[in-house]
């Protein structure tokens, strides 16, 4: 299969890049926090390089200055525990073969690169996203075949999963979500439970398959043609 990892000097990307040019690459996520990964095929071990490269704060955590795993492969599983993206953060297309950890992070940034992009991802194992999402989340026609947890995520400027398909029983909360929490298209293979104090849900032309349960707060609710 021809390789579409985005290419470093040398032509190559990160994951088949000799060890003297993958070095060469770190080096430079050390120095600016940016990672550029797009279409990389990133094994356990490739993904711990890159951890290991990217500044710590005071805490000893991550900080991404700006992330791009855009049609991504990650092999393992990705965790990016407590990790702060400080302007985009990009993981559109991307695939977690074994799930994705991000509970704890920081998604933060002062214009549109601050958002936080999981568009048309497919996780295979369990996501968990208990993380702050200080700019716009959106997961728009992402694919959970595990179950996808979002347990005391906060959603400064509200989410979107509209098109999402979660396979698997969920329950979804309790999220704070300071705009809305767009559900409109998304399907639901098992009963869920939603959770969450927003400004608003659109569940406009969802499917609950097995059932749904609102426990809500504050939040005006859409239920247009939904099944």
């Amino acid at each position: 299969t021809e390789c579409i990892g985005v290419s470093l000097d040398t032509g190559t990307c990160l994951a088949h890049a000799d060890d003297h040019a993958r070095s060469a690459a770190l080096e430079q996520v050390t120095e600016t926090g940016k990672v550029d990964a797009g279409g990389v095929t990133i094994s356990p071990e490739l993904l711990d390089d890159i951890l290991a490269a990217v500044p710590t704060d005071k805490t000893g955590h991550q900080v991404l200055a700006d992330a791009d795993f855009i049609k991504a492969a990650f092999t393992g599983g990705a965790r990016f525990t407590g990790a702060t993206f400080e302007r985009g953060a990009w993981f559109g297309g991307a695939t977690f073969e074994r799930g994705a950890w991000v509970d704890g992070a920081t998604f933060t940034g002062d214009d549109w690169v601050g958002d936080a992009r999981f568009d048309g991802s497919a996780f295979h194992g369990d996501a968990q996203f208990g993380a702050s999402f200080e700019r716009g989340a959106w997961l728009t026609g992402a694919t959970f075949t595990g179950t996808a947890g979002f347990t005391k995520a906060t959603f400064t400027g509200g989410a979107r999963f509209d098109g999402a398909a979660f396979e698997r029983g969920q329950y979804f909360g309790p999220v704070l979500a300071g705009g809305k929490l767009d559900f409109d298209g998304a399907v639901f293979g098992m009963p869920v439970v939603i959770e969450a104090s927003a400004g608003g849900l659109s569940c406009q032309w969802t499917r609950f398959r097995a059932g749904v349960q609102f426990r809500l707060r504050r939040a005006r609710v859409v239920l247009e043609d939904t099944d």
